[in-house]
């Protein structure tokens, strides 16, 4: 259990390292400003059900994905051990975990 997170750890890390933080946005925005950046586009409308562009079984977990860097980053537990996963965005293939 122990080398799980410590490896989970690293890779968070890792990849913490090579994003830009501006690629980790969160609420309300990078910088927290609560308002969109000059010139940026708000939708008139958003979809009543978003398009789903590919779907992967997973086990368990209790954080969000995130996305950034054209990849989506995930933690679940499979077999008793948590496992980190780098996913490419577009497709859904499995770059590493």
């Amino acid at each position: 259990m122990r080398r799980g997170f410590v490896m989970g750890s690293s890779c968070a890390l890792a990849v913490s390292l090579r994003v830009p933080a501006a690629d980790w946005l969160s609420w309300p925005g990078f910088h927290r400003p609560g308002r969109l950046p000059p010139g940026a586009a708000l939708p008139a409308r958003l979809p009543d059900e978003p398009k789903a562009l590919w779907r992967i079984k997973t086990g368990e977990g209790f954080a969000s994905p995130v996305v950034a860097a054209g990849r989506v980053f995930l933690f679940d537990s499979q077999a008793g051990h948590e496992i980190f996963h780098a996913l490419a965005a577009e497709y859904g293939r499995e770059h590493w975990s």
